[in-house]
This record gives C-alpha cells, structure tokens and sequence, in this order.
C-alpha cells in the first residue's frame, strides 16, 4: 500500500479526447495505485470495456509484472492509453498518455 499521495495529470491530447471520461480513470486510479504501487499502468480497449494491466515495477519491491490484469472497467477506450508514475519524493506524479504521443 502506498501512503504518498498520487496526483494524475493527462497531456492536453489525452485531456481532448477523453474528457468525457478522464475523472473516471483519474479515480479509478488513485483506488488501485493504493493496492498496486506500480510505476506503469496500460488502458487497453477490451470486449467488455476496459482492461487495466500491470506493466511496470513496483516501487516498494522493484518486482516487474507487465502482464496482470488489475481491474475492467465499464467505459470502452477508443485506444490504448498508458499511465506512467514517477516518485518525487513527498508525492507520486502521474502522466496519462497515448502510446502515439511517446
């Protein structure tokens, strides 16, 4: 469990195209940043929805899991999106992203 708080932020494309969304995923998040203190995070468009999966290191442990499948949720993504998080010390900050913008 992470005791740091985690502040999300999306670039202005991400911010554009899922605005409608955006609160959702932002909230989601910080609920499973608290069981999973990973550092990378991947949206992928799934048959019912949205998989949420694993895909980097974890920031107590340095385990990598870049396969687990974390949570679904209901809102279908036109594509995937990536949630990168780094450690500043007092806080966690996280970047929503496309892939395309990498």
């Amino acid at each position: 469990m992470s005791e740091k708080p985690l502040k999300i932020m999306a670039t202005a494309t991400v911010h554009e195209q899922l605005k409608k969304v955006i609160i959702q995923l932002v909230l989601v998040m910080i609920h499973l940043f608290r069981a999973y203190p990973y550092d990378m995070f991947v949206f992928e468009p799934a048959e019912k929805g949205t998989n949420i999966r694993l895909a980097g290191y974890h920031f107590h442990t340095g385990e990598l899991n870049e396969t687990q499948i974390v949570e679904t949720i209901p809102c279908k993504l036109p594509e995937t999106l990536w949630l990168k998080i780094d450690d500043y010390g007092r806080q966690f900050i996280g970047t929503m992203l496309f892939p395309r913008e990498y």
